[in-house]
């Protein structure tokens, strides 16, 4: 039996029809001109490796099994909300971090309803727990524990990119648990998306004894708000200038740090954690440092 991703109707039962989601909203390419562009979506894995690849226009890059009611409902009502925000904030006539609480929630409400579809749509084993995908109609929402949505502005642009990984910046004093690499291996997962000069993902930390950690003013939080615990984190120089190595660094520096919820751990300081030194990298598929 087939289901509405979201909101998990029988796309067979009476009355149901079932439709596509452009992952790249439709308006959206035609205020761009992104109707005729290619796109070669690559599955490779953690030592950039190819597994899996395929090549068609960004007008086909759309995710399936979505009820008609789900489409033209509330993921219809969510885009019309949203257009206004991301064309100001990708065009780089406003940024994030001057963003008031209401419009970040209606952001990190698109941003999750479109790395979902994407997620669902592309070349890539499945890690988002199926409770993840939600209806996300209500101004009040909440996502899972451990989901977090946090955004960056840079220069104006208008182009589209992406990027899914299980590999996580991790920061720890006594190494890690088996238990703890098994949580992420089994469901820790980022999903980014750039549209022009804004930064999208969400994110999920599965580890409950630990925080995610933060580059200061690069990583604006958009769900949950300000007052969620994190461990910040100083760089010791400039980010990258080059638009989609800048993309990079905001998804893989995005990261966890064991043991913070301790008060006497050093990641539980307000000041921020230096990253003087090479980070630990985690290879998600084996479990083993990079």
């Amino acid at each position: 039996m087939k289901r509405c991703v979201f909101c998990k109707t029988d796309l067979s039962g009476p009355g149901v029809t079932a439709t596509v989601e452009h992952i790249v909203p439709q308006w959206l390419q035609r205020e761009w001109g992104l109707q005729s562009h290619n796109i070669s979506p690559t599955h490779s894995d953690s030592r950039g490796n190819v597994i899996s690849s395929r090549s068609h226009g960004l007008s086909a890059f759309v995710a399936g099994n979505v009820c008609d009611g789900c489409n033209n409902g509330w993921m219809s009502a969510l885009e019309v909300a949203s257009k206004p925000l991301i064309l100001d904030l990708a065009g780089g006539r406003r940024r994030v971090i001057d963003l008031a609480d209401n419009e970040a929630l209606l952001l990190a409400r698109w941003t999750a309803k479109t790395a979902y579809a994407l997620h669902a749509s592309a070349n890539y084993r499945r890690i988002v727990p199926e409770n993840h995908y939600q209806v996300f109609d209500t101004p009040d929402y909440r996502l899972p524990v451990g989901v977090g949505v946090v955004a960056h502005t840079y220069k104006s642009g208008k182009d589209f990119s992406w990027s899914q990984t299980t590999n996580w910046h991790c920061l720890a004093v006594d190494g890690t648990s088996a238990s703890d690499m098994e949580a992420i291996r089994t469901s820790g997962y980022k999903i980014a998306v750039k549209l022009g000069g804004l930064f999208l993902m969400i994110f999920h930390n599965p580890v409950a004894h630990s925080r995610e950690t933060l580059v200061f003013g690069k990583h604006i939080p958009l769900y949950p708000r300000w007052p969620h615990p994190v461990t910040w984190m100083r760089m010791p120089g400039p980010w990258p200038g080059r638009e989609m190595v800048r993309f990079h660094a905001f998804v893989q520096l995005l990261g966890i740090a064991f043991g913070a919820h301790d008060p006497d751990s050093p990641f539980a300081t307000k000041d921020g954690v230096s990253l003087d030194g090479p980070p630990l990298r985690i290879d998600a598929e084996t479990g083993e440092p990079l």
